[in-house]
């Protein structure tokens, strides 16, 4: 039954879910989420290190980001460092499961319930994987997907809310905008985007509130992809999972590198992230990793650095982690997984100390 169902059931079935909701992209599933959860003129706990996109989503949907630092041992969220920051003002914390990196979304619901705080798990970048058999998504109180720029699966927009809850679900798509709106969806997608590119983050929280920028249901164009691809890319996965993983022996492997440690092979890595030694030259490694062709970018920015936002606590760990992390460029595609780990194969043995 669950092959021939639309496309939303199957995604629901995928994460165990009762409820794939379809909305604009993940940022617009993060700020709808946050509206339909009543957490206007409260604050949101968000991770320090962190896609801008999370805090402009938090901003438009008139809540109030705040920044919780970072453990340097993972990508993770400090759940010490939560547990200091959250009280009875804070509606919602949302953790985020960096580059495919499950974070601890079991430790940060111990410490939110205390103060009836809802966790959301951003699975944006690492949705594909899992832990103990539970699907990344769904590990919270409520999940969020996106298939739209630089995601594992990418359409070029659109997204999903995962989730148990009727009433959750029912919000949602009373938040969503009428679907005769589709055209006027694809042109805030586009925004967006550009947008962002550009890290015109303060310029997206602007136009929110004056066009609803943040406010358009899934692209038309990209939902009819979807319908085609999905299962697709399901059955993808363990090859790619496979060659991912191969790539990360290699990169081990190398002297300038402290990878993270992946504990399973049920991770689906959306960009292969590793910190470069304390006394390493990050950029020369990049640029010797270039001419072996793996391409790799330096990892986000502290979100202090992108937009005015509440910090409670030092971020100091958030600094270092930026500093000194790297993340290497594929597609999440059984041919871009591939590539990569033949490159690393072809570099490692030139780059080992």
């Amino acid at each position: 039954m669950i092959p021939d169902a639309p496309v939303f059931e199957r995604i629901a079935h995928y994460f165990g879910c009762t409820y794939a909701v379809p909305v604009g992209s993940g940022t617009v599933g993060l700020c709808v989420l946050l509206r339909a959860l009543g957490a206007a003129g409260r604050r949101v706990a968000i991770p320090a290190l962190a896609c801008p996109n999370v805090a402009v989503a938090v901003c438009a949907a008139g809540a109030k980001p705040v920044l919780v630092d970072m453990s340097e041992a993972t990508y993770d969220m400090s759940i010490e460092a939560l547990a200091r920051t959250l009280d009875d003002s804070f509606s919602a914390v949302i953790v985020i499961d960096a580059f495919g990196f499950p974070s601890d979304v079991a430790g940060a619901r111990e410490v939110a319930k205390h103060w009836g705080c809802v966790v959301i798990e951003d699975a944006c970048q690492a949705y594909g994987g899992s832990v103990g058999g539970t699907a990344l998504g769904a590990r919270g109180d409520v999940g969020v997907v996106s298939f739209g720029y630089a995601k594992p699966l990418e359409l070029g927009g659109g997204g999903a809310i995962v989730t148990d809850d009727d009433a959750l679900a029912e919000r949602v798509r009373q938040a969503m905008p009428p679907r005769k709106r589709r055209l006027r969806s694809t042109i805030k997608n586009k925004m967006a985007v550009l947008l962002m590119k550009r890290g015109r983050y303060a310029a997206m929280i602007a136009r929110d509130a004056h066009f609803r920028l943040l406010h358009y249901e899934f692209p038309r164009r990209e939902m009819l992809v979807l319908e085609h691809t999905w299962d697709r890319w399901i059955r993808a996965t363990a090859r790619m999972r496979a060659d991912l993983h191969a790539a990360g022996a290699y990169l081990a492997s190398m002297h300038e590198v402290e990878p993270f440690a992946y504990t399973g092979r049920d991770w689906l890595p959306w960009r292969y992230s590793f910190k470069i030694a304390g006394n390493s030259d990050a950029e020369a490694f990049r640029r010797a990793l270039a001419g072996y062709g793996v391409q790799s970018s330096r990892l986000y920015r502290p979100v202090t650095e992108c937009l005015a936002v509440e910090v409670r606590r030092p971020i100091a760990n958030a600094f270092a982690l930026a500093d000194r992390t790297v993340n290497l460029i594929h597609r999440s595609t059984v041919e871009d997984a591939a590539r990569l780990r033949e490159s690393l194969g072809r570099a490692s043995g030139l780059l080992k100390g």
